[in-house]
């Protein structure tokens, strides 16, 4: 009995070991393979989520009427639309006057913004619109140049408070410096 116990438990190394598949193929190829099939994966699944995510990230929108109310051009009513497929919540819009300058050139403003007590609203619910109503500066001149900008300041499904700011140029009648209209900058 010289073999002992240590002689009964070896196997023959020539001999695979019962229940495992035999692969052809080298181990470092079959590992590579899987590898890559297990990043393809997961890319795919990552953009499948982004991608059905998106609808619901959409910030609201900003539209201007057209045409302008001739009294006060500056003081008009801006459309806040919420274009995302959840609601927004604690909507709040700043407007501001950006840069303004007379016909003559005598005139310039820049920077005069204002903010009013009614400007916040709780929920905007999904396709829903709420009107910003800025008030102008009170300028009667005529114009060559107009820039305005509505802040919006909005919580979604997230606890951070996220901000958009749209620009705005006015398009001028050039011989008699009357506001027509408001465009997107």
């Amino acid at each position: 009995m010289s073999g002992g116990k240590r002689g009964r438990n070896k196997q023959n190394p020539e001999q695979p070991k019962p229940g495992l598949a035999v692969s052809s193929s080298p181990p470092t190829k079959r590992r590579f393979l899987v590898k890559c099939l297990k990043i393809l994966a997961l890319a795919l699944s990552s953009l499948a989520t982004i991608s059905a995510l998106l609808p619901f990230l959409q910030p609201p929108s900003v539209q201007t009427p057209v045409p302008l109310e001739s009294d006060d051009p500056y003081s008009i009513p801006y459309e806040i639309t919420n274009e995302s497929l959840v609601p927004i919540f604690h909507v709040k819009y700043v407007c501001e006057i950006a840069d303004i300058k007379s016909l003559s050139g005598n005139l310039e403003i820049k920077g005069f913004g204002y903010e009013y007590a009614d400007a916040t609203r709780g929920v905007l619910w999904p396709k829903g619109r709420m009107t910003a109503r800025c008030h102008g500066a009170g300028v009667v001149v005529p114009m060559s140049k107009a820039e305005a900008k509505v802040s919006i300041s909005y919580y979604g499904l997230w606890p951070f408070p996220r901000k958009i700011v749209y620009e705005f140029t006015g398009l001028f009648d050039p011989n008699t410096g009357k506001l027509f209209r408001w465009t997107p900058k």
